[in-house]
């Protein structure tokens, strides 16, 4: 069996999720991790933790992944209620975004269900990232698993190929990912 090859110029990917998305967060973060990338899980419980992201207080990274419910063009985190027992929805569109957003030169990529918006993802690179990626549509929730996978895989390839974390790179990454499945091709980018 070959070594795994680590990657040690590539910033930790920050996955951010809320209880209810948990298993699939840490599905993903194994199967970065498997590819030699390190990862930062990032349970949203309260509502403070997720204006915390949004104003970019979180370890060191370049890339964020929401993995989270979305609805109507927002992110959905549940997260536990001030007023009763149970949860309440912390609903993030362009407007939160914009007031809020704090992350300079990061890449976001929304595996939320309708959050591949322009407006959202304008907001997002107002916000200083250098790129948004998310589905216009609602993808499996398997799908949104494996696209963002196979995103990374075809990355890294570009990466060892010398062709370096790029614009190109990542366009070329994407468009790779989004063959594998008719949810996978959703998927949209946005750069600055």
């Amino acid at each position: 069996m070959q070594q795994m090859e680590t990657y040690p110029n590539f910033k930790p990917i920050v996955i951010v999720s809320d209880a209810f998305m948990a298993t699939s967060a840490t599905a993903i973060r194994a199967g970065l991790e498997a590819f030699g990338l390190r990862t930062s899980l990032f349970l949203c419980g309260l509502e403070t933790h997720v204006w915390d992201v949004l104003a970019g207080k979180l370890p060191d990274c370049d890339d964020i992944i929401f993995d989270c419910h979305g609805e109507e063009g927002q992110l959905l985190f549940e997260v536990a209620s001030r007023d009763t027992a149970g949860f309440q929805p912390v609903r993030i569109g362009p407007a939160e975004v914009r007031a809020r957003a704090q992350l300079s030169h990061k890449f976001v990529i929304s595996l939320a269900c309708t959050t591949g918006t322009p407006a959202l993802a304008e907001a997002f690179l107002a916000g200083g990232c250098r790129g948004f990626m998310g589905p216009h549509g609602c993808p499996h929730v398997h799908v949104g698993f494996l696209f963002v996978l196979q995103f990374y895989r075809h990355l890294l390839q570009h990466i060892g190929s010398g062709e370096g974390n790029s614009h190109l790179a990542a366009r070329e990454a994407l468009e790779a990912a989004r063959h594998f499945d008719v949810d996978a091709a959703m998927f949209t980018i946005y750069e600055t």
